[in-house]
């Protein structure tokens, strides 16, 4: 072979094989290239779904102190059940046995679910409606809270409304529930107590309960649960009322509802500590009181304490309603969100526990 053949095959396979390396590495840079992409690809789909996230954090306004949503999360958590119901849950459970259950499932069951309504609402900033577009499969949470928040409203309103009507019906030179000299009264009305009750064959009735199913709710006027009745304007004027002050109070955001806070709470802590005061200085007050600070224990095992006591709590402090998620997205995100789950909690306990001290106190002045 001579050298000019040898020269000519020594370069073809150089050129082969350069060919081969070269083919190898567009091969190789087109492996990288497709997972470059893929990784990229991920990338902007990870940052969709952040960006999807971020975008529920509008902007929205804040609480001007962190004061006013304390008493607003305060005025919540103390309302009807507070001041009414859990008295009477603890009278018919034996007093402190139910207070036991009751701080029981406050602790261990409310406290984590009012500081994970607080949590989210703060840290996305939205409503409970539309909080739940970070998993659209619990949609239907949001809505269930804002529909159980609406029919529980006729519920807590319609109380509010008979509160209002007594409060109108007070400015009279005499209260119409203090004498049966009225048209509504019926021939069965009594004014004076009848001390010998054994020498008494006769339907009787107190103004005060025929001023109340009478003139107020027309319950005379239906024949059975079936029959509505008429409509009681004057009833439905103050629900007109109470409803188009909640209207006042809330179409502005928080702005308003924080003026609204200092009246929701220092009226009815006012009420409460003047009924207490009354309460316990009434001769034989801490008969009552005893009575009620001294538990059945054995009334723990019985599971209707516990279903009333759990009962109480979740209506009490509102969880689950979605009104602690709107309070805590108006919060600032660094807010240290658990101190007001426990002051809240804390405040509700203490109401009610002030509530039954004032209950008892008069079941003691009664019982002498």
């Amino acid at each position: 072979m001579s050298l000019v053949e040898y020269s000519t095959i020594s370069s073809m396979t150089f050129c082969s094989r350069a060919g081969t390396i070269n083919s190898i590495h567009m091969d190789l840079n087109s492996r990288n290239d497709s997972q470059n992409k893929n990784v990229d690809l991920k990338k902007m789909e990870l940052h969709h779904s952040y960006s999807e996230v971020n975008n529920l954090k509008t902007v929205r306004n804040k609480w001007t102190s962190h004061m006013y949503f304390l008493l607003s999360s305060i005025s919540y958590a103390v309302e009807l059940t507070t001041v009414f119901r859990f008295p009477y849950l603890c009278y018919i459970h034996g007093g402190g046995a139910f207070l036991i259950a009751y701080l029981i499932t406050l602790t261990f069951c409310i406290v984590p679910l009012l500081y994970l309504e607080l949590l989210i609402g703060q840290y996305f900033h939205q409503g409970c409606v539309s909080l739940w577009k970070i998993a659209l499969l619990f949609k239907g949470i949001g809505w269930a809270s804002c529909i159980l928040t609406f029919l529980a409203s006729f519920y807590y309103n319609t109380f509010i409304a008979w509160a209002f009507y007594y409060l109108f019906s007070t400015f009279q030179s005499e209260l119409p529930w203090s004498s049966c000299n009225h048209s509504w009264n019926t021939k069965y009305c009594q004014e004076q107590t009848i001390d010998n009750i054994s020498l008494v064959n006769a339907t009787v009735s107190t103004a005060a309960r025929e001023f109340f199913e009478i003139k107020m709710l027309g319950v005379d006027k239906s024949n059975g649960f079936g029959d509505f009745g008429s409509i009681q304007l004057g009833v439905c004027c103050c629900l007109f009322l109470i409803n188009l002050l909640l209207f006042l109070s809330l179409f502005k955001g928080v702005k308003v509802l924080e003026k609204v806070s200092w009246i929701t709470f220092t009226v009815p802590y006012l009420g409460i500590f003047l009924i207490l005061i009354r309460g316990i200085t009434l001769s034989n007050a801490g008969y009552g009181i005893k009575m009620f600070l001294t538990p059945s224990f054995t009334k723990l095992l019985e599971w209707k304490i516990w279903f009333d006591a759990s009962s109480q709590a979740f209506f009490s402090l509102g969880v689950g309603f979605g009104v602690h998620v709107a309070y805590g997205s108006y919060n600032r995100v660094n807010q240290p969100v658990y101190i007001d789950c426990i002051i809240t909690t804390a405040m509700n306990a203490i109401t009610s526990l002030l509530n039954t001290i004032s209950l008892y106190s008069f079941m003691g002045y009664l019982s002498q």
